[in-house]
């Protein structure tokens, strides 16, 4: 009984891990693919959006104490585009935005 109850353990413990690991690749895809959608000049302006990094890294962004993103601010960066490109489904932990000063 005491393996059995250690075996369903361990399957809970890495379905959780493989969750907010997908969860997290959900994130910069949506961050991603809405820098895409910007023009050339607001692309650059976040150049350390990137695979290359975590997305907790990543100019303008804040994390939670479980390293899922909770706010985005980009105030003063001048970033052009639209905001409805962003999927924010993907985004279940975000809390606050603020885009101030952007054109």
């Amino acid at each position: 009984m005491k393996s059995l109850f250690l075996a369903f353990l361990c399957m809970t413990l890495s379905h959780a891990a493989a969750k907010n690991l997908s969860e997290g690749e959900n994130e910069a895809f949506a961050l991603l693919s809405w820098k895409a959608s910007l023009d050339s000049k607001s692309q650059s302006l976040l150049s350390s959006w990137s695979t290359a990094s975590r997305p907790c890294i990543w100019a303008g962004l804040g994390c939670n104490k479980h390293g899922r993103i909770a706010r985005v601010n980009l105030t003063g960066y001048g970033i052009e585009g639209k905001l409805y490109d962003l999927n924010f489904s993907l985004l279940p932990h975000l809390h606050s935005i603020d885009l101030q000063n952007t054109l």
